[in-house]
């Protein structure tokens, strides 16, 4: 009974946002004039459905990921993280992140968060204790590194990853006044 009483709450509160976004659609679309009861009941309806849709996918595809992700292995250098990132991501994600440079950057809330979060790089251990040895001390740097190097692994190219901690380093004498 209770589960269908959550249930029941969160399609209200969907509703409740389907009705407000359709009035605003409403609004915009016929140039001001008071919203149409019709559009306001099908985004009440519907906007539950679009948002549990949304939801699922999203949820699916973070799943995907999770299932492919070995238990409890935490790499304790660069080499360990291209092996598990080679294990985890498919073919295409392997191509896309060998094509593009900016790779890291543009699954730096996605893939680098999920590497953040479950390699500790927040609080510490031997991955985290390799990056600080090197001198990077933040886990988006240590997140960002690993994701350049291994763009530049899947192509064979040089790491450069004394140069990368650098630039790091750099910023962050430059942003604290010490640069």
């Amino acid at each position: 009974m209770n589960e269908i009483l959550q249930w029941i709450g969160c399609w209200f509160i969907l509703g409740i946002v389907g009705w407000i976004a359709g009035t605003i659609l409403d609004y915009l679309f016929y140039d001001g004039k008071k919203p149409e009861w019709k559009m306001i009941f099908l985004c009440t309806v519907l906007g539950p459905i679009i948002w549990l849709v949304m939801i699922k996918v999203l949820t699916d595809t973070w799943m995907d990921i999770r299932k492919k992700k070995p238990k409890n292995k935490i790499p304790k250098n660069l080499e360990e993280c291209f092996t598990f990132l080679d294990n985890i991501l498919s073919n295409e994600d392997k191509e896309k992140a060998r094509k593009d440079p900016e790779f890291g950057r543009k699954v730096h809330h996605s893939l680098g968060r999920m590497l953040r979060n479950d390699w500790y790089l927040w609080r510490g251990g031997k991955l985290k204790d390799y990056f600080n040895e090197l001198g990077i001390w933040h886990a988006d740097d240590m997140s960002g590194i690993i994701l350049t190097s291994y763009h530049r692994h899947l192509n064979g190219d040089d790491l450069k990853l004394y140069e990368q901690v650098r630039s790091y380093i750099e910023y962050w004498e430059k942003e604290n006044g010490k640069g």
